[in-house]
C-alpha cells in the first residue's frame, strides 16, 4: 500500500491565544483503490501528533478528543471509511482550537499519523517545526450569547513583539474546554478597549448567527468603528465620526436584520441611542436613566424590548420600547455595598451583579435577577476568608441556584469559592488572572497564566486527588 501523508501547519509561529490550523493531504500512490478511514472519521484512526523540543509526545488529537473538549456527552467512535482511488488524494483543513486546550508557549513539532489495523496501515507524515509565543495578556472581555446556541465568547488583548494584538474565541457555555475557533482579529490603532455587542434576538432557522459576533472598537480622534466576525473572520466593517460632546457607553447590541445600536452619554447627561450603519451614526432617541453620566450601565435587547441594568444602591431595572419609550422602572435589588459589575444577559434574560464593601476587604455579594421568573437570589461572603484584600472577581450561578466565585488577592493568588465551601487555591504568581466563571451544571473556571495562556479548567469536588482538570500544560481529557 503506497500511501503518502502530508500534514503542515498554516503558520509555523503562532500565539498561545490562537488556533493551530493544519492542512492535511493523503495521496494514494498505489495501483488500486483503497478503503480507508475518511477525513471526518470519528474512530480515532487519524491523529495530529504534537511533540516537544526533545521529541517527547505531548499531545495526540483526533475527532474523539474534539468531542470531549466540546461536550460532556457520550463520545461517538463510529468508523467512517471511504474509497480513495489510485492516483487521487484527499485534502482537508483542521482547526485544532476545538481539539485541545490552548497550547503553552514553547517549541514543538507537528505531524499527522494514520493507523488502521484492518489494512496493516501505520503511516506518519514528516514533522514540521512550530513555535508558540507567550504574548502576555492585558485584557479579557467575555460575553454569553445565544442567537442559536448558548456560547461564551472571549476577546483577549495581549502584548506581542509587534504591539497590542487581539484574539477572538468562542466556546460552548456548557463545556468551554475547547473553542470553536480562536482567531487573531484586527487591532484598533488607538482608542479604548474593544467590546462585544451581543445579539438581541433568538432564532432557530439557521446556525449561521451562532458564529457571528459584532465587536465595537472605540478609536481616538472622535471615531467609533465596529466589525462583524463570522467564525473569527471579519465580514463587515462600519465606521463613523462621533458627534462632539458624546461619550461612548461600553454596551451595545445588534438585531437579526443587521441593525447595530450604540449608546452615548450626551452633553446634558442623558443617554442617547444611535444606529451605526454604512451611512454613519443616526440618532434614534434620548433617555434619562436618572444616574450620573459615566455610570457603568449594561444595555441589551430581548423580545423587542431594550433592557437597562443600572447600578444604583443595588440594581435599578428599566424596560424601554425599541423607540425609547419608558415602559417600566423598578428597584430590582437593594444592597449597601458598592457595585463591582452589573451585566444584563439577554441569553437567559437575567441580570448578574457583583458588589463589595468599599475597601474590597471584608464582604463580597453576588446577585442574580431572573427577569423571566421575576425572582431574585443572592449570596454574601461576609468576613471574606482571604487575606491581603480582594482584587478581580467573577461569578456564575448554576442551574441548581448555587453561586460560584473566582477571586484574586493582592498577594497574587486566585481562589475558588462556593456557598459554604472554600476558599480553594487555584493558582498563584500572576499580577492579573482575568477570571471568567461558567457554571451551568458543572463548574468551569477560566483564567490566564503565563505558562498556560487563557483556558477553562473544570473543578470536580468529588474527584480523587487533584480537584482541577486542565491545569497541566498538556492535560489528558477525561
Amino acid at each position: 500500500m503506497a500511501l503518502e501523508l502530508t500534514v503542515g501547519p498554516a503558520r509555523t509561529e503562532i500565539s498561545s491565544h490562537e488556533s493551530l490550523t493544519v492542512h492535511c493531504v493523503l495521496r494514494n500512490g498505489g495501483a488500486g483503490t483503497e478503503r480507508l478511514p475518511g477525513p471526518y472519521d470519528r474512530s480515532g484512526a487519524f491523529n495530529i501528533v504534537l511533540r516537544d523540543g526533545a521529541g517527547n509526545l505531548v499531545r495526540s488529537m483526533n475527532r474523539q478528543t474534539r468531542q470531549r473538549m466540546l461536550s460532556d456527552g457520550r463520545v461517538d467512535g463510529t468508523l467512517d471509511t471511504e474509497e480513495l482511488p489510485s492516483g487521487e488524494q484527499w485534502q482537508w483543513p483542521m482547526d485544532l482550537a476545538s481539539f485541545q486546550f490552548s497550547l503553552p508557549a514553547g517549541a514543538y513539532t507537528v505531524s499527522g499519523r494514520l493507523v488502521y489495523p484492518p489494512e496493516n496501515l501505520d503511516v506518519e507524515s514528516a514533522k514540521t517545526s512550530l513555535n508558540v509565543r507567550e504574548d502576555p495578556v492585558c485584557f479579557v472581555g467575555a460575553m454569553r450569547d445565544n442567537p442559536v446556541i448558548d456560547s461564551v465568547s472571549l476577546l483577549i488583548g495581549a502584548e506581542s513583539e509587534s504591539g497590542r494584538q487581539y484574539f477572538l474565541r468562542q466556546h460552548n457555555y456548557s463545556r468551554p474546554c475547547g473553542a470553536w475557533y480562536a482567531a487573531r482579529i484586527p487591532a484598533p490603532p488607538d482608542g479604548g478597549e474593544p467590546f462585544f455587542a451581543p445579539a438581541g434576538y433568538y432564532q432557530a432557522e439557521s446556525f449561521d448567527p451562532a458564529f457571528s459576533k459584532w465587536i465595537v472598537m472605540p478609536r481616538g480622534a472622535g471615531t467609533v468603528e465596529a466589525y462583524r466576525f463570522v467564525s473569527g473572520a471579519p465580514t463587515a466593517r462600519r465606521k463613523a465620526p462621533v458627534p462632539a460632546g458624546l461619550t461612548l457607553v461600553r454596551s451595545a447590541f445588534h438585531m437579526a436584520g443587521g441593525e447595530l445600536l450604540l449608546f452615548f452619554w450626551g452633553p446634558a447627561g442623558r443617554l442617547e441611542c444611535h444606529r451605526l450603519d454604512d451611512a454613519g451614526l443616526t440618532k434614534l432617541f434620548e433617555h434619562d436613566p436618572r444616574v450620573p453620566a459615566g455610570t457603568a450601565i449594561s444595555i441589551g435587547a430581548f423580545a423587542d424590548t431594550i433592557h437597562l441594568a443600572i447600578p444604583r444602591r443595588g440594581v435599578v431595572y428599566e424596560r424601554l420600547s425599541m423607540d425609547g419609550v419608558l415602559r417600566d422602572r423598578v428597584r430590582a435589588f437593594r444592597t449597601p455595598y458598592e457595585a463591582v459589575a452589573v451585566t444584563y444577559e439577554p441569553v437567559v434574560h437575567r441580570i448578574r451583579a457583583l458588589f463589595a464593601d468599599a475597601r474590597r476587604s471584608q464582604t463580597v455579594q453576588a446577585a442574580v435577577i431572573d427577569l423571566k421568573k421575576e425572582a431574585v437570589s443572592s449570596y454574601t461572603w461576609d468576613r471574606f476568608p482571604l487575606r491581603g484584600g480582594i482584587g478581580e472577581l467573577s461569578f456564575d450561578q448554576d442551574e441548581g441556584g448555587r453561586f460560584h466565585l473566582l477571586a484574586t488577592t493582592r498577594a497574587k493568588r486566585l481562589y475558588y469559592l462556593s456557598e459554604g465551601r472554600g476558599p480553594v487555591l487555584v493558582a498563584e504568581g500572576e499580577d492579573a488572572y482575568h477570571p471568567v466563571v461558567c457554571a451551568p451544571r458543572k463548574v468551569y473556571l477560566g483564567f490566564y497564566r503565563r505558562s498556560l495562556g487563557f483556558r477553562f479548567v473544570q473543578y470536580q469536588r468529588r474527584r480523587t486527588g487533584a480537584k482541577f482538570v486542565g491545569l497541566e500544560p498538556h492535560p489528558a481529557m477525561e
